[in-house]
């Protein structure tokens, strides 16, 4: 049976209060919100280590129970560690700026709203984008063939985890977009929703596969 825990170099996107007065801690290259464990709670050397990586905006290893949402240890990375994250992760020379948007303001049932809510240079750069809802259900229904819960071969490799809604999005959306670049040879871009004001924070009801709703 495979282990909730995992052991990765990850960096501390945000440290707030949550409820109950809780310390929640953010990390860019994980989509949920985590809390102490009880031991590692208990350890000053934890909460300061993830404060102090916070404030240089350096990487911190971490294990991580993704089932519960939990920080069983913090330590400090080895130099080879170091060096073997900076080379998996080099920053953009000029990321795109946060933007805040007015989901209240948006339309969903119009197809292409692009141009009318998402005005980042990265989408003035596309030339060839999906030019009607019926592709795009297309290229819908073949990525929800490729999920892991149903039998293989599949036509693309890897099969992706749709399943595993309680993290892992950003993999998910990279392969899709590998796949409507690649192979349906269209125009597109990643764009990741985070609730970066204040405590806030997103929810969406994910009961397919068990459970309730997942946050972030």
């Amino acid at each position: 049976m495979a282990t909730a825990r995992e052991t990765d170099l990850v960096t501390v996107a945000a440290v707030r209060t949550g409820d109950e007065k809780a310390v929640e801690y953010l990390f860019n290259e994980r989509q949920r919100i985590y809390m102490l464990a009880e031991r590692a709670a208990t350890d000053d050397q934890s909460a300061r280590r993830l404060n102090g990586a916070f404030d240089k905006s350096r990487p911190i290893k971490v294990t991580l129970n993704a089932k519960r949402g939990t920080i069983e240890r913090v330590s400090e990375p080895t130099r080879a560690e170091m060096e073997v994250f900076a080379r998996s992760h080099v920053p953009l020379e000029k990321p795109d700026k946060i933007v805040p948007i007015d989901i209240a303001k948006i339309d969903p049932t119009t197809f292409n709203f692009v141009d009318l809510y998402l005005k980042w240079p990265t989408f003035r750069r596309c030339t060839k984008i999906v030019p009607r809802y019926a592709k795009a259900r297309d290229i819908f229904d073949f990525c929800a063939q490729l999920s892991c819960n149903l039998p293989g071969p599949y036509a693309v490799t890897p099969c992706i985890p749709f399943q595993y809604v309680i993290d892992g999005c950003y993999a998910r959306a990279h392969q899709m977009r590998r796949i409507i670049t690649t192979r349906y040879r269209y125009c597109c871009e990643k764009v990741f929703s985070f609730a970066t004001a204040n405590n806030d924070r997103l929810a969406v009801k994910a009961d397919k596969w068990g459970g309730c709703c997942v946050t972030w």
